[in-house]
């Protein structure tokens, strides 16, 4: 018994000593310095000359852990330079959150013939680069023709966000799409003819701000 009562302190002591390391660890390395520059994606240019906003960001509960969704919380607030560049030098409260840049839909709309990136994630204490690379804007004229229509015939072409434009019959029709540039966009499309089905997928590459042309026979 009296063993039993030294070895509880003893115990307890470890792990509070355990505990103190792992705060002495957790408080190290929340210095994180980000840098980068926002530019056009397939290239080393920067947007454009003037300010474009971007912010830091920290994914947050909301509504709890049971019924809430995941929200985010503004760390700061920064601007880009003339030439695109920005950067952050911040002390993050723990190494759990994560954290990551974005930039706001306002400074992507149309106008500004851009699509926005996706979020770009930041590791939290070091010293990084991110570069932010948007979209630029780009139109597909796609020409679609049945030169052998048959009873029946349909073709459903799918360009993402689950709407596909269908097409019945004969058909000679063009449509112009505003996608986004310097990628090659691949997009399947399926033909409905004879009560079967055929699946094809076109990949066309597509220039900033241009438009291109490309067809369809069937």
């Amino acid at each position: 018994m009296k063993k039993l009562i030294i070895l509880l302190p003893l115990a307890l002591l470890y792990s509070c000593s355990l505990f103190e390391k792992e705060e002495e660890k957790e408080g190290k390395n929340l210095e994180t310095f980000v840098e980068g520059r926002v530019l056009t994606l397939g290239t080393d240019q920067k947007v454009t000359s003037e300010e474009i906003q971007v912010n830091l960001c920290r994914q947050i509960a909301r509504g709890g852990a049971l019924f809430g969704g995941m929200g985010e919380k503004i760390i700061q607030e920064g601007k880009t330079d003339s030439n695109g560049y920005f950067y952050f030098d911040f002390t993050a409260e723990s190494h759990t959150a994560s954290h990551y840049l974005r930039i706001p839909h306002s400074q992507t709309a149309p106008d500004k013939h851009f699509f926005n990136a996706l979020q770009q994630p930041i590791e939290i204490g070091v010293h990084q680069t991110r570069n932010i690379f948007l979209s630029p804007h780009a139109w597909l004229k796609l020409h679609i023709e049945n030169v052998n229509p048959q009873p029946g015939d349909e073709i459903w072409i799918n360009f993402g966000g689950g709407v596909e434009d269908r097409y019945f019959g004969h058909v000679n029709v063009t449509k112009i799409y505003l996608l986004g540039g310097n990628i090659n966009r691949s997009f399947p499309y399926r033909v409905y003819r004879n009560n079967g089905q055929t699946l094809f997928r076109d990949t066309v590459w597509l220039p900033a701000f241009d438009t291109t042309y490309h067809k369809i026979e069937y």
